[in-house]
């Protein structure tokens, strides 16, 4: 009874991100002053070493479950590449954020391919 529903819920969930997205767009400064940004990276790097970690043992024991290890490593990859790339300055270091995303953190069509 409750999976009926999961997709509605899901869908609702999505639909009213809509306008809470539309109101941070226009109350959130341009630039903020933040406590704990190393604390932030840190902790984030640590989560995707684990991730990582996980994927790579469950993968290598033949365990089928690697592949929900993989799943939210990859949107920690994916968050990792957004803030890296949005937080740089302009010119270079952006650049090189750029090239780090596409070229390592962001998982790739060849990654989805494999099996233990």
């Amino acid at each position: 009874m409750r999976e009926r529903w999961i997709g509605p819920g899901l869908i609702g969930g999505a639909m009213a991100l809509v306008p809470w997205t539309v109101v941070l767009a226009v109350r959130l400064p341009s630039t903020a002053q933040v406590s704990h940004w190393s604390a932030a990276w840190v902790g984030l790097d640590l989560m995707l070493a684990a991730g990582l970690l996980g994927t790579g043992v469950l993968f290598r024991r033949g365990d089928a479950r690697y592949g929900l290890t993989a799943a939210a490593t990859g949107a920690l990859l994916l968050m990792d590449a957004w803030f890296d790339v949005m937080t740089a300055t302009s010119g270079g270091e952006r650049a090189l954020a750029s090239a780090l995303a596409l070229g390592l953190e962001l998982p790739s069509r060849r990654s989805a391919r494999l099996s233990p």
